[in-house]
C-alpha cells in the first residue's frame, strides 16, 4: 500500500456535510454502516466493531456475531475512552495522488477517538464503490505521538503496516481483491486455488481492484504438466506418406525409398531416416520403419515395437536401457528413444513417428528447428541406403470399396471437438490433408484411418501438453494392437478381427496373383524336388501350414523363421510317398501337399478349393544299337534331358 503524507491542515478543512454524531464509550460497540458500506480489500462490509481501551481497533464484518479478523488497529499505548463517529453521505472527489481511484466517492465515515477531553486520533473511511480509502491523523504531544504504528489485517493476516507522523493527515488505499487464495493488493497476483482453476493461471488483482484469472504463460509459452510454463518444443511428425516438419512444412513421399529426416549440420554424429514401403496397394507408400545411423552402428525401429542393432533384436521394457548413447524403452504404445547428449526424443508406434527436443542445427525433411525459412525437398534428402528400384512407381486398379467422401468426413473430425482444443497450438490442416490424401486411395483397414487422428493427438500433446482423453470414443478408434510377431521383409503387420498377423506386401503378392498360386514353381534337381509356398499367402487363404503334409504324413513343411517361406521337398533318400509314373517317353515323379487329416490325393478346402500338386519329369532316352570297341576301361557318360540330370552306365554283356 502506498501512503501519502500531506502537510498538517486544520481538521475543519477535511469535514464534509457532517451528519449526526454518535458517542460510544469504552470498550466500544457495533455500528451499522449499511447506508455507507465500506469495501475492505475486495470484500464489502455493512457493520463495524469499534474497540477502544489501550489501543484503537476497528473491525469490518457483515454480522455483529462474526469474528474480528478484518481490521484496522493501532499498537498498544494509544489510550482512548470515547469515540465519536458520524456517517456522511456526499460526493467525494478522489485525491489526485491516489492514482488508482478513478470513481467518484459516495461519502465517508468519520471517527474521533478521545482520552478524556483530548482528541487523540481521527480516522476516516471513504466509500468509492468497490474501492475504499482511509485517512488518519493523530495529535502531537501525546505519549504515543512518535511511536504510533498502524496495520490492516484480513483473516488475521497482516496486509500492511505503517508509522504515520504526528500532526499530519495520511491517506491510504484500502482497495484489493479476494480470491481463492485470500486477499491481495491491487496490481498483485495470487495462486489460483479454485476448483475450476485453469492450469498455469493466477488470480490477478488489477489496479482498479478487479479480480481476473490470467495465464502466467507468455505468448510463446505453453503450460506444462507440472503447472509451469515453458516454450513449447518443436515437433516433426511422419505419418502415412507425409512428413510434417518442425514449422508445418509438408512433404509427400511418392515412392518406397528412405529419406533423411534430420542430420546435424556439418556433423555425422547421427542421421535419422524414414523408410517407406507399400502395404496392401503398390501405389500408396506408407511409413514402414526408422533407421538411426550412429557412428559405427545402425539401429532399426520397426513395427511391433522391435528394435534391431545390426541383425540382433533387442529385448526392451518400460525401463530405459542405454545402448550406444541412446536410451531405449518400450511400452504398449510404442518405442521411445532419448538422446541425453542432445535432448532429442523420438517416439515410434509402428505407424507414425514423432521427434522433438532437438538441437538447433539440424537439417533434413523435418526442417530446421531454429530457422522456419530453411527448405528442402524429398529428392534432396533421399538416402543412399534406399532399396534398389524403390523409385519405381506403380498404378493399381481403382478399389471400388474406397469411399472418398466418407473418408474425408472421417478426416474432418480433426476440425471438431475434442480435437479443437489443440487448434491454437497445433495446426490440424497438414494432418487432415495427409489423411484424405491416403484414405481416398487406400482401404480403411489395419487402423490406417485412425493413424492420422492419433498422430495429431500425439503431436498436440508433445507441443502443448494437451491430452485429448475421449478422442477415441468420439472418432470410433480403438487403441491399436501392438504387433507381437516379427514380419519378414516381404510382409507387413496388419489387423484382422481385432488381432494382428503378417500380410504379404502388394508387390510381393502381385507376382502370384496372376497365376493364382501360393508360391514359386517346383525346383527339380538331380535326385530331389522342392516347392516353396509363401506363409502370408497361405494365411490369406486361412491355411495353417502346420496342418499340411506330403503324401507321406511324416513329411511336413518347414517354415523359415526369418522369411516365413514354407518348403516341402522329397528326394531319393526320403521319397515321402512320391509316385513314379511313365507318360510315353517321360518319367514323372509326383507328390501332393494336403492337409493332415486327408487321404492321399485329397483336396485342401477352405474358403477356396485348392489342390497343391507338384512333380518333376525327365524324358527317357531312345533305345538304340551301337557298335563300339571295348577298351580297358568302362564308359561313363552323363546326359542331360528335360528338367532332371541322370547318369547312364554302359556294360558289356557276353
Amino acid at each position: 500500500m502506498k501512503l501519502l503524507l500531506l502537510l498538517a491542515v486544520a481538521a475543519s478543512q477535511m469535514e464534509l456535510s457532517a451528519s449526526q454524531q454518535v458517542h460510544l464509550n469504552a470498550p466500544g460497540g457495533n455500528i451499522n454502516i449499511s447506508t455507507m458500506p465500506i469495501t475492505f480489500y475486495g470484500e464489502t462490509y455493512t457493520w463495524l466493531h469499534v474497540k477502544i481501551g489501550n489501543k484503537v481497533k476497528v473491525c469490518l464484518k457483515n454480522d455483529p456475531s462474526e469474528d474480528d479478523i478484518d481490521c484496522m488497529v493501532t499498537n498498544e499505548g494509544v489510550a482512548s475512552d470515547k469515540v465519536i463517529y458520524s456517517i456522511h453521505k456526499t460526493s467525494v472527489t478522489p485525491p489526485s495522488y491516489l492514482a488508482n481511484i478513478k470513481t467518484q466517492g459516495q461519502g465517508y465515515i468519520d471517527f474521533r477517538f478521545f482520552s478524556g477531553s483530548k482528541q487523540n486520533v481521527k480516522w476516516k473511511f471513504y466509500n468509492y464503490g468497490l474501492q475504499a480509502v482511509f485517512s488518519t491523523w493523530h495529535a502531537a504531544g501525546r505519549p504515543f505521538s512518535y511511536s504510533l504504528k498502524m496495520s490492516t489485517t484480513v483473516g488475521g493476516t497482516v496486509m500492511d503496516t505503517w508509522k504515520p507522523p504526528a500532526g499530519a493527515y495520511i491517506y491510504g488505499d484500502l482497495s484489493g481483491c479476494r480470491g481463492s487464495g485470500g486477499a491481495v493488493m491491487p496490481g498483485s497476483e495470487m495462486p489460483n486455488l479454485g476448483p475450476s482453476a485453469e492450469p498455469c493461471s493466477v488470480e490477478l488483482c488489477s489496479l482498479s481492484a478487479v479480480l481476473a484469472n490470467v495465464t502466467v504463460c507468455g505468448p510463446e509459452e505453453v503450460c506444462q504438466a507440472d503447472n509451469t510454463c515453458a516454450i513449447p518444443p518443436v515437433v516433426c511428425t511422419v505419418t502415412g506418406s507425409t512428413v510434417i516438419g518442425f514449422h508445418g512444412a509438408v512433404h509427400s513421399v511418392q515412392d518406397r525409398c528412405a529419406y533423411s529426416l534430420m542430420e546435424p549440420e556439418g556433423s555425422a554424429s547421427f542421421n535419422l531416416m524414414a523408410a517407406f514401403r507399400e502395404r496392401r496397394r503398390t501405389d500408396v507408400p506408407l511409413l514402414d520403419h526408422l533407421i538411426l545411423s550412429l557412428p559405427g552402428v545402425t539401429m532399426y525401429l520397426e513395427q511391433g515395437g522391435r528394435v534391431r542393432v545390426g541383425g540382433e533384436a533387442l529385448v526392451l521394457s518400460s525401463t530405459a536401457q542405454l545402448m550406444h548413447g541412446v536410451e531405449l524403452s518400450k511400452d504398449q504404445t510404442g518405442v521411445t528413444a532419448k538422446f541425453p547428449s542432445s535432448k532429442m526424443t523420438l517416439f515410434f508406434d509402428g505407424n507414425s513417428a514423432h521427434v522433438t527436443g532437438l538441437p538447433e542445427a539440424v537439417e533434413g525433411l523435418c526442417g530446421s528447428p531454429s530457422n522456419s525459412r530453411w527448405t528442402t525437398t524429398p529428392t534432396a534428402e533421399k538416402s543412399s541406403i534406399s532399396l534398389p528400384g524403390c523409385e519405381i512407381q506403380y498404378q493399381d486398379s481403382v478399389d471400388s470399396a474406397i469411399n472418398c467422401n466418407r473418408s474425408t468426413d472421417h478426416c474432418n473430425l480433426m476440425r471438431q471437438p475434442p480435437f479443437s482444443a489443440c487448434h491454437e497450438h497445433t495446426d490440424p490442416e497438414p494432418y487432415i490433408s495427409a489423411c484424405t490424401h491416403t484414405l481416398c486411395r487406400y482401404p480403411s483397414v489395419d487402423g490406417v484411418d485412425c493413424h492420422f487422428l492419433e498422430a495429431y493427438a500425439k503431436t498436440c500433446n508433445l507441443e502443448a501438453n494437451v491430452t485429448l482423453e475421449d478422442w477415441r470414443s468420439t472418432s470410433g478408434c480403438s487403441p491399436p494392437p501392438l504387433c507381437q510377431q516379427p514380419c519378414s521383409d516381404h510382409e507387413f503387420c496388419g489387423e484382422v478381427h481385432g488381432s494382428t498377423r503378417c500380410f504379404c506386401r502388394a508387390l510381393f503378392a502381385s507376382k502370384y496373383e496372376a497365376t493364382k498360386s501360393l508360391g514359386d514353381p517346383t525346383v527339380c534337381r538331380q535326385d530331389s524336388a522342392s516347392v516353396v509356398l509363401a506363409g502370408c499367402l497361405l494365411d490369406d487363404k486361412s491355411i495353417d501350414f502346420s496342418t499340411l503334409q506330403l503324401k507321406d504324413p511324416s513329411c511336413k513343411g518347414h517354415m523359415d523363421p526369418q522369411s516365413h517361406l514354407v518348403t516341402f521337398s522329397f528326394n531319393s533318400s526320403a521319397p515321402c510317398g512320391t509316385e513314379v509314373m511313365r507318360n510315353n517317353s517321360q518319367i514323372v515323379y509326383k507328390n501332393s501337399i494336403m492337409s493332415s487329416n486327408s487321404s492321399s490325393g485329397a483336396v485342401i478346402t477352405r474358403s477356396d478349393q485348392i489342390q497343391i500338386d507338384f512333380s518333376c519329369k525327365y524324358t527317357q532316352p531312345e533305345v538304340r544299337s551301337v557298335s563300339f570297341r571295348i577298351k580297358d576301361s568302362s564308359v561313363v557318360q552323363q546326359l542331360v534331358s528335360g528338367e532332371w540330370n541322370y547318369t547312364l552306365t554302359m556294360k558289356l554283356l557276353q
